[in-house]
């Protein structure tokens, strides 16, 4: 079943592709490194998330909200 709930962001030149990103020397609790980010389109709010786990790391913070949205292809 899909969720709309959440868009994930995808990159723009190959939106099948989650934009995803390797953070070496910090991990999310499960072991991972590599995180993506998500928007909750019910609380309007952009969250890093584990590539691994799926855990919600950090909220992104209001005011830059809108600048994440204009990059890459949300969906």
């Amino acid at each position: 079943m899909r969720n709309d709930r959440y868009l994930v962001q995808h990159y723009e030149d190959d939106p099948d592709s989650v934009w995803s990103w390797y953070t070496p020397g910090e991990q999310c609790s499960c072991g991972a490194n590599v995180y993506t980010h998500c928007y909750d389109t019910k609380e309007k709010i952009v969250y890093c998330k584990c590539a691994g786990c799926g855990r919600f790391i950090y909220r992104v913070l209001p005011e830059y909200t809108e600048e994440h949205l204009a990059k890459g292809v949300w969906k």
